[in-house]
C-alpha cells in the first residue's frame, strides 16, 4: 500500500470524528473541507433532534462545567478499578510470553499511573483544573498504548489478547470521559494509536487491514464521545436552566403581589361579550366605590368626570380595534366632591378565533403626581417668564461644562437659538480656546462659587463680547457635583464705556504732561488744586507749593502796554459767565526780571449735575510767537535779501501820497529803477553773485536817499524810491545822485569785474495822477523810456508824453506776446515735487510757463509775465495754460482711469477775480474727462489775499469738485496766519527765500520751521522751493518739510517729454504686472 494511506486514513476519521479539528498541514492530499451549508450553523445555536433527544449547542457556564466535573468524578472509580483488573488479567495470559521483568514493568507503570490519575480525579475538581486531568489520563493510554511495543513479537494465539484488550479499555473512556470529552480524545488516542501504527508497521495485508480497522474504532469512539459529552452538557444545562426559572418565578411571583400591594393597584376584568365588568376591592376603593365586585359601563361612566367620559369611551373602542396593550389616565369625581385622577393601563385578550374577548388591566392613583406636575409646571412656566424677561441669561450645564438649558436672552446677548445651544460646552462660547479651563480652574479653586467673572465670548458673527459671568456648582444629596448653573450678563457696552473713559483719562493725563502748555485747575473759591509740568516751569513754582494758594498769588499777569494786573479770569467763570470761555493776554514777571507773553484762557469745570465746581486755567506761552511776530512783521514789510521795504510797503505808501495829493496835502515824487547789465552778471556768476549785487546796490542807493523816503526792492533788479514832501525838481537832483553813484560803481567777483548802471523813470504824484496802477504803469514806461534811449537814464515823466510811453511800452509786450500767441511760441515746463524722507519719489509736477523768442531762445516767465500782469494779459495766458496742460494730459492718459501724473498749475490773481473764470475751468473739466483729483491749483499769497472774497469761492467750488489748492509763496507777503484759516488749501509752498539760505542763516531756518509748524498745525500739507541743494534739502527732512521742488530734486524740463516718460514707466509696470497674473 501506499506509504501515506495510515495518514490519509487517520485524518479522514479525524474529519468524521470532530468536523472542527484542523487538518494537517503537512499532508498534501488532505481535501479541501466543505464549506458549510448548514444554515442553522450560520445563524446561530438552535435545537437539533438526534436520535430523538433534543441537542442543544450549549453555553458552557459555571454550572454546567460543574456539573460536567462532577460526573467525572462520580463514575472514576468503577472506570479505574475496570481498568487495573483489565492490566491484571492481560498480564496473567501473556505471563508466559513475556518477559518477565517487562511485563512487571509494563504493569507496574500502569498501576502507578491509574492511581496518579484517581488522585487529580479526586483532588481537581475545580472547573479550571481540566488540563492535569488530560495530562494523567494522557499518561493512563499512553502506557496502554505502549503494549504493541513491549510485548512484540507475540505469539499468533497471544497477539488477538494484544488488540482486544486495550480496545476494551479504550471503550471504557465513553464511561469515564463523557464530561471530559478531550482529556477522553487523548486517552483513546494514545491507547489505539500505537497498535494501529503496529500494524502498519508490520507491513502485510493482514496487519494494514488490520491497523485500519483499529483506526475506524478510534474515530467512533472518538464520535461517539464527542457525542455523548454533547447530550450530557444539554442534559445538565436543561436541569440548571429549569430551576433557574422556577426560582426567578417565585421571586416575581413574590414581588408581583409585593409591588402590587406597596403600589395600591386596583385589577380589573371587562368581559366583552358580556359588557360585565369585574374589579378588585382596590380598584373599588380608587373608583369611589364601596366593594362594588360587578359593575357595568353605565356606573363607570357615571363616576368619571364629565369631560372626561368621551375620551374614556374612545380609548375602549380604540384598544378593542387595535389589540394589544393600552394606556390612559381620566378623572372620577368622588363622593364628596373631590377630583382623584386615575391612570389605567391593560391588555386585549382574544378568544380561540381571535376576537377581543377581554380587557385586562391595573389602574392607580396618581392624583399628587398630576397635581405635583401641575404646580411644577406652573412654576416652570414663571420661572421661565422671569427668565425670558430678564436682562441676564440663565444657563444650566453638566460638570464638564456642556449646556442642558439656557434662557431665550442668549439670541440677544450672542446671537444662538436656546436650542443651538443645548449640548455646545460653554468653553465653545469663549473668544479664546483656554478660557473654559481657566474658568473651571477658577471656579474650583474658589470654592465651587465664582462672581462677576469677566470674559470674553464669540458672538455667532464672530464678534468678541465682554460678558460678566456667574456661576456655581450644583450638588446632589451627597454633596458630588452633578452640574453647574449661573447668569451671563453682556457688559460690552460697560466695558466700551470704562475703555473710553479710562483711555480719555489716561490721554488727559499724558496731554497734561507732555503738552506745551501750563494747565492750573482751581476749586470753585479759586484755590489751586492741580498744576501740570508746564505751569510749574513757567510759575517757577512746585504744584505742592502751590496746592491750596489762591491763583491770584500764584499767577500775576499784567497788561504789557499799561502794566496793571489783568482781571480775574477765574472770577469771572465761576460768577459772572460761568458757561463762556474767557481769554487775554498778558505778561508774567518773574523775580529775576525775566518776562513770559502769555495767552491764558479760562473755562469753567462741571459736576454731573451741571453745577461749577472750578475752572481751568490755560497757559500758553506765545513769547517766542510773539517775539517771531515781530520778525514777520518785520519780514512782510521788508526785502529778505536787501534790507529795503518790500513791494507791498511801498504800493501801501504809494496808495496813501496818492490819496493824499488828490485831497491836496503835498505833492510827493517816485523813482521807478531798473537796474543795467543785472542779467549779465547773474547768468555769468550764477545767483549768488547777483544777490551780492543787490545787496550793495541797496546800500549805495540807502545812502542817496532821505531818512523819511521810502525805498524799496520790488522784484529782481527793480527799486523804487517814493520821495514824500518832495519838489520835482529836488527829486531829479536825488535821481541823479543815485544813478551817478550806481555807475561809478564797480562789482567785482571772483577774476570778473562789472560796470553797472541804473536807469530811473520819476513820476511827479499829483492830484491827476490817478490811481495806483497808473502811476505805476507810468513809472515803469518812464524807466523803459530811460532804457530805451540808452540805458543809465534819468527819464521824468510828464502828462505830455504819457501815450506815447503807454503805447511804447504796451505795443512792445502786445506785439510779443501776441506773436508767441499766434506761433504758437509758447511751451509747457514741469518741475517734480518729491517726498523729502526716504527715496524721494514724485508727488506731482509744477506745470511752468516758456516762451521762445523769435532767437529760438526760450525765455523764462519772469521777464514777460510782470509785462503781462501789468497790462491785464494774465487770465489769456492762465487759460492757455489750463488749456493746454489738460489736452496733453487727456492724450497720455488715453484710456487709463487717470492721467500718468498730477499736476500744479499756477493762477494770476487776474484771473481769480475774472467772474467768467470759474466757469470755463469747470467747464474744461467736463470737456476733457480729466478727473479733478489729479489737478492742484497754486494761487500766491498776495493774490488770494487781495482777492479773498472771490478766491475762496473760486477754490471752495473746484475743491468740492476733488481739486486741491496750494498757497504759493507763502512767507513773502506774510500779510497774516489768520487768512490760513479761511482758505480752504491744502498745501502750503514756502518762499524761496526763506528755502535757499537756511542752512547758513538762522533767520531762515526758524522761519521755514515756523511756517511749517503753522501749516502742520492747520493740516496742511508743506512744499518748500528753490531746494538747490542737498544740505537744504537735509535741513528741509530735519525740519519736518513735507515736500521739495527746486535744482535739488530736479531741474524744469518740457512737459511733454515728462509725460511720455512717465507714459511708458506705467505701461511697462501694467505689462509686467499681467505676465505675472498670467504666470499664477
Amino acid at each position: 500500500m501506499p506509504s501515506s494511506l495510515p495518514c490519509v486514513a487517520w485524518a479522514w476519521i479525524m474529519r468524521r470524528a470532530m468536523p472542527s479539528a484542523r487538518r494537517c498541514r503537512c499532508m498534501k492530499c488532505w481535501p479541501r473541507p466543505r464549506r458549510e451549508t448548514n444554515t442553522a450553523a450560520r445563524r446561530g445555536a438552535r435545537p437539533m433532534a438526534v436520535g430523538g433527544v433534543v441537542k442543544q449547542d450549549v453555553t458552557m457556564t459555571a454550572d454546567v462545567t460543574r456539573g460536567l466535573m462532577t460526573r467525572a468524578t462520580d463514575n472514576a472509580v468503577p472506570v479505574l478499578a475496570g481498568g487495573m483488573l483489565a492490566a491484571l488479567l492481560l498480564a496473567w495470559l501473556l505471563r508466559d510470553a513475556v518477559l518477565p521483568l517487562r511485563l512487571y514493568g509494563w504493569l507496574t507503570l500502569l498501576l502507578f499511573s491509574y492511581l496518579v490519575w484517581g488522585v487529580v480525579l479526586l483532588l481537581r475538581r475545580d472547573p479550571a483544573d481540566v488540563l492535569p486531568i488530560a495530562f494523567a489520563g494522557g499518561l493512563t493510554g499512553m502506557v496502554w498504548g505502549s503494549t504493541s511495543l513491549l510485548f512484540a513479537p507475540l505469539a499468533p494465539m497471544a497477539q488477538p489478547l494484544l488488540l482486544l484488550v486495550p480496545a476494551l479499555v479504550a471503550s471504557a473512556a465513553l464511561l469515564s470521559h463523557t464530561a471530559l470529552r478531550w482529556s477522553g480524545s487523548l486517552f483513546i488516542a494514545a491507547v489505539l494509536l500505537p497498535l494501529a501504527a503496529r500494524c502498519f508497521y508490520l507491513g502485510d495485508e493482514a496487519h494494514q487491514a488490520l491497523g485500519l480497522i483499529v483506526l475506524l474504532y478510534a474515530a467512533a469512539l472518538l464520535a461517539l464521545l464527542h457525542y455523548t459529552h454533547g447530550i450530557v452538557a444539554a442534559g445538565l444545562a436543561a436541569a440548571a436552566h429549569g430551576a433557574d426559572l422556577e426560582q426567578a418565578l417565585q421571586r416575581y411571583r413574590s414581588n408581583f403581589v409585593h409591588a402590587r400591594r406597596v403600589a395600591e393597584l386596583g385589577e380589573w376584568e371587562w368581559d366583552l361579550n358580556s359588557s360585565e365588568i369585574r374589579c378588585s376591592a382596590a380598584a373599588c376603593a380608587l373608583l369611589g366605590l364601596e366593594d362594588c365586585g360587578r359593575l357595568t359601563p353605565q356606573t363607570l361612566l357615571g363616576v368619571i368626570h364629565w369631560e372626561d367620559r368621551a375620551t374614556f369611551q374612545y380609548s375602549v373602542e380604540q384598544a378593542v380595534r387595535s389589540g394589544g396593550l393600552f394606556s390612559r389616565e381620566f378623572r372620577v369625581e368622588l363622593r364628596d366632591g373631590r377630583i382623584r385622577v386615575l391612570r389605567d393601563a391593560g391588555e386585549v385578550v382574544r378568544d380561540g378565533n381571535g376576537r377581543p374577548a377581554l380587557l385586562l388591566g391595573v389602574m392607580s392613583d396618581i392624583t399628587e403626581r398630576v397635581t405635583a406636575e401641575q404646580k411644577t409646571r406652573s412654576t416652570l412656566q414663571e420661572l421661565n417668564r422671569i427668565l425670558n424677561h430678564m436682562q441676564d441669561t440663565y444657563y444650566r450645564a453638566d460638570p464638564v461644562g456642556r449646556i442642558s438649558s439656557v434662557s431665550r436672552s442668549m439670541l440677544s446677548l450672542l446671537g444662538y437659538l436656546p436650542e443651538e445651544c443645548i449640548g455646545k460646552r460653554i468653553a465653545e462660547l469663549y473668544a479664546v480656546a483656554g478660557y473654559g479651563k481657566t474658568f473651571l480652574d477658577d471656579l474650583h479653586a474658589r470654592g465651587g462659587v465664582l462672581r462677576n467673572y469677566e470674559i470674553h465670548m464669540r458672538h455667532k458673527n464672530g464678534q468678541r463680547v465682554w460678558v460678566s459671568v456667574n456661576a456655581q456648582f450644583i450638588h446632589d444629596d451627597k454633596g458630588r457635583v452633578v452640574g453647574l448653573e449661573g447668569t451671563i450678563r453682556d457688559i460690552d457696552e460697560l466695558k466700551q464705556a470704562q475703555q473710553a473713559l479710562h483711555h480719555e483719562k489716561e490721554r488727559a493725563l499724558v496731554t497734561l504732561q507732555s503738552i506745551g502748555d501750563g494747565v492750573v485747575t482751581t476749586d470753585e473759591f479759586g484755590k489751586v488744586d492741580y498744576l501740570n509740568p508746564t505751569a510749574e516751569r513757567l510759575l517757577r513754582v512746585t504744584a505742592a507749593k502751590a496746592v491750596g494758594q489762591h491763583h491770584r498769588d500764584v499767577l500775576r499777569l499784567v497788561d504789557e502796554a499799561t502794566g496793571e494786573s489783568l482781571g480775574d479770569l477765574v472770577r469771572i467763570c465761576l460768577t459772572l459767565d460761568a458757561g463762556t470761555v474767557h481769554a487775554d493776554e498778558g505778561l508774567l514777571i518773574q523775580s529775576d526780571g525775566s518776562r513770559y507773553h502769555l495767552k491764558v484762557t479760562a473755562a469753567p469745570m462741571r459736576d454731573h449735575f451741571g453745577h461749577v465746581v472750578g475752572a481751568v486755567l490755560a497757559l500758553h506761552d506765545i513769547t517766542e510767537v510773539m517775539g517771531m511776530a515781530r520778525q514777520l512783521s518785520y519780514q512782510a514789510t521788508h526785502d529778505m535779501l536787501t534790507g529795503l521795504y518790500n513791494r507791498r510797503v511801498f504800493e501801501k505808501r504809494t496808495e496813501e501820497k496818492i490819496r493824499e495829493a488828490q485831497a491836496g496835502g503835498g505833492s510827493s515824487v517816485l523813482f521807478y529803477m531798473d537796474l543795467d547789465q543785472f542779467k549779465v552778471v547773474n547768468d555769468t556768476c550764477g545767483h549768488k553773485a547777483g544777490d551780492e549785487l543787490l545787496e550793495q546796490i541797496a546800500q549805495l542807493m540807502q545812502q542817496r536817499v532821505r531818512e523819511t523816503d521810502v525805498l524799496a526792492r520790488l522784484g529782481g533788479d527793480e527799486f523804487g524810491v517814493l520821495l514824500e514832501h518832495c519838489p520835482l525838481d529836488k527829486a531829479c537832483l536825488i535821481a541823479e545822485g543815485i544813478r551817478a553813484s550806481v555807475r561809478d560803481y564797480r562789482f567785482a567777483w571772483d577774476d570778473k569785474s562789472f560796470d553797472i548802471g541804473v536807469s530811473i523813470g520819476v513820476v511827479p504824484i499829483a492830484s491827476d495822477s490817478g490811481n495806483l496802477a497808473d502811476v505805476l504803469a507810468a513809472a515803469d514806461a518812464a524807466c523803459y523810456v530811460a532804457k530805451d534811449h540808452g540805458r543809465n537814464r534819468i527819464h521824468v515823466y510828464q502828462p505830455d508824453d504819457l501815450a506815447v510811453a503807454q503805447r511804447h511800452g504796451e505795443m512792445e509786450w502786445v506785439h510779443r506776446l501776441s506773436s508767441a500767441f499766434d506761433n504758437e511760441r509758447f511751451v509747457l515746463y514741469a518741475q517734480p515735487v518729491a517726498h523729502i524722507a526716504g527715496d524721494r519719489v514724485v508727488s506731482h509736477y509744477e506745470v511752468l510757463l516758456r516762451m521762445v523768442d523769435e532767437g529760438g531762445r526760450v525765455v523764462p516767465p519772469g521777464a514777460f509775465i510782470p509785462a503781462a500782469e501789468r497790462y491785464n494779459l494774465m487770465p489769456t495766458i492762465d487759460r492757455w495754460v489750463i488749456r493746454e496742460t489738460f489736452a496733453q494730459l487727456r492724450q497720455a492718459q488715453g484710456d487709463l482711469a487717470f492721467p500718468p501724473v498730477e499736476c500744479a498749475i499756477n493762477l494770476s490773481g487776474q484771473s481769480l477775480c475774472d467772474e467768467h473764470f470759474l466757469e470755463y475751468v469747470i467747464d474744461l473739466f467736463e470737456r476733457t474727462g480729466i478727473p479733478c483729483e489729479s489737478i492742484c491749483f497754486e494761487v500766491t499769497e498776495t493774490s488770494a489775499i487781495a482777492n479773498l472774497t472771490r478766491a475762496t469761492r473760486f477754490m471752495t467750488v473746484l475743491r468740492g469738485m476733488g481739486c486741491s489748492f496750494a498757497l504759493d509763496d507763502f512767507g513773502s507777503g506774510l500779510s497774516s496766519f489768520g487768512y490760513l484759516k479761511t482758505l480752504p488749501v491744502d498745501y502750503l509752498k514756502i518762499d524761496g527765500g526763506f528755502v535757499r539760505d537756511m542752512v547758513v542763516d538762522k533767520v531762515d531756518r526758524a522761519m521755514v520751521e515756523s511756517i511749517n509748524q503753522v501749516g502742520h498745525v492747520l493740516g496742511l500739507k508743506t512744499i518748500a522751493e528753490f531746494a538747490e541743494s542737498e544740505a537744504v534739502l537735509m535741513a528741509l527732512e530735519k525740519a519736518g518739510v513735507d515736500y521739495a521742488q527746486g535744482s535739488g530734486i530736479a531741474n524744469p524740463s518740457p512737459f511733454s517729454e515728462i509725460l511720455a516718460l512717465e507714459t511708458r514707466q506705467h505701461e511697462k509696470a501694467d505689462t509686467s504686472y499681467k505676465l505675472q497674473d498670467t504666470s499664477g
